[in-house]
């Protein structure tokens, strides 16, 4: 599928950039987390005057060949690429049996009695479904011994993709030229671990590059873009060349990577270069802070108190941990979507630590809460019934009211506040006509109440709900 390509390119600028990128580094990688990667990488070529063919090779597999853009550093204006061609016809097996289909190859045959092996010359007549051979005369359906193929100095199997081009030059000898391309197979996800104690937590966030693009890339400056971009129907928009990047913002702690703001994304820069070889997986840390306060939340949450009959007994209720991603808390750099894990100490020391839960984070910029779901408590539960069901307005139009009842139980030595969240249908209309307990509405389809329960106690909540669709 070809991918659109929206060029935004000043030729002075773009000219002055490829210049300075190409006296600094060879190669810059930009990954996006939605498996792309933008490279752009400095090549080396030798050109005669008139129309030749150019191959440059060791390109990705997975590479958008309708993205690829040329720009000339040594002397602008003097190559023009005529065609390109994308080679990545592999030397295989089903590669090597469709070339020498009809052509005669050699077949190395063991002899059973005497253990020797000879060569045979053989005609290869089919392929699909099965091997049919002709030797001497006879015709195999099943091959006798190890296929061996000929190889000739004029035909070379191609064991790594190219590109191949028709230029035309107006001038002989070494062109520098900036090559850039989208490739498919490259992507990565922010990986955190927290450590938390009785107030604090301690956060390490680790950026995680996969790379099954087909290609390695050697001594690379690495860019990482957090955010979505807009793909249509999988084509990519180009980004802006690189003269158009901001300046690094505040970093917090020491890490590897550098971050700046980048049109309405972020961007995160290794501050060396690196290597990301094929099939691989490595992982870059990009921020690391101490000491974060954070808020333990327990939450019990019920969706279906619209349904004919609610009864729910023995519920478990959720723990959830809540911090600011700011830096007065420790943080304030902005945080990619990955998943989290949790640790605590359970020895008095702090030398050792037990996992208590994972989840997943979303992005959050700086100044927004982040919240994780550690896992259920075991020593609180609530219950759920209905003490009542009566019809208002019968249908059509019909209102209904339902009486509840939520029980809260707490084992604990010490006393909990445990958030009840109560959800409703988006299209329901409702409104509390009694309740034990005070409220807060928190949008037009949910609300909750927020009671304290003893330790080694219960608290019980009874309140009357009037809806309508």
């Amino acid at each position: 599928m070809k991918w659109a390509r929206f060029f935004f390119i000043l030729n002075f600028l773009s000219l002055l950039t490829g210049i300075v990128f190409a006296k600094t580094l060879s190669t810059r990688i930009t990954v996006y987390n939605q498996g792309i990667a933008l490279v752009q990488k400095v090549e080396t070529i030798f050109v005669k005057k008139g129309i030749q063919r150019i191959s440059i090779k060791n390109v990705p597999s997975s590479i958008e060949p309708s993205s690829v853009f040329v720009q000339e550093l040594s002397h602008p204006g003097q190559i023009q690429i005529l065609t390109q061609i994308f080679n990545d016809n592999l030397v295989s097996r089903d590669r090597l049996l469709t070339e020498y289909l009809g052509r005669k190859i050699e077949v190395e045959i063991t002899h059973a009695k005497s253990g020797k092996s000879s060569l045979e010359t053989a005609k290869l007549l089919s392929i699909n479904p099965n091997i049919i051979l002709e030797i001497n005369h006879k015709v195999y359906l099943t091959p006798p011994g190890k296929l061996l193929f000929p190889v000739s100095r004029k035909k070379r199997f191609l064991i790594r993709p190219k590109l191949s081009w028709l230029v035309k030059s107006a001038r002989t000898g070494k062109e520098k030229i900036l090559l850039s391309y989208l490739t498919k197979g490259m992507s990565w996800k922010g990986n955190y671990v927290a450590v938390i104690n009785h107030h604090h937590l301690d956060l390490a966030g680790w950026a995680e590059i996969s790379n099954r693009s087909g290609a390695d890339f050697h001594h690379a400056a690495l860019n990482l873009m957090s955010g979505e971009i807009h793909l249509v129907s999988h084509q990519v928009i180009r980004p802006p060349m690189y003269s158009m990047m901001a300046k690094p913002l505040y970093t917090g702690n020491p890490t590897l990577l550098q971050q700046s703001k980048f049109f309405e994304y972020h961007l995160y820069h290794l501050k060396h270069q690196t290597s990301l070889l094929n099939n691989r997986t490595s992982q870059i840390q990009f921020v690391s802070a101490f000491r974060i306060p954070y808020t333990k939340i327990y939450t019990y949450e019920n969706s279906s108190i619209i349904s004919y009959y609610v009864s729910s007994q023995n519920h478990r209720v959720t723990v959830l941990l809540k911090f600011n991603n700011s830096r007065k808390d420790g943080i304030g750099v902005p945080l990619p979507a990955g998943k989290i894990l949790l640790y605590k100490d359970f020895h008095p020391s702090g030398r050792g630590e037990l996992l208590i839960g994972e989840d997943a984070v979303s992005d959050t910029p700086v100044g927004k809460k982040v919240k994780v779901k550690v896992g259920n408590a075991f020593e609180l539960s609530a219950a759920e019934k209905q003490l009542s069901y009566k019809i208002v307005v019968p249908e059509p139009g019909g209102v209904y009211e339902k009486k509840i009842e939520v029980i809260l139980k707490n084992r604990k030595k010490i006393p909990v506040r445990i958030r009840v969240v109560q959800d409703l249908p988006p299209n329901i209309s409702w409104k509390i006509v009694q309740s034990s307990d005070s409220y807060h509405k928190i949008s037009s389809s949910s609300f909750d109440f927020s009671p304290e329960v003893q330790a080694g106690g219960k608290a019980k909540i009874i309140y009357t709900i009037r809806y309508h669709s």
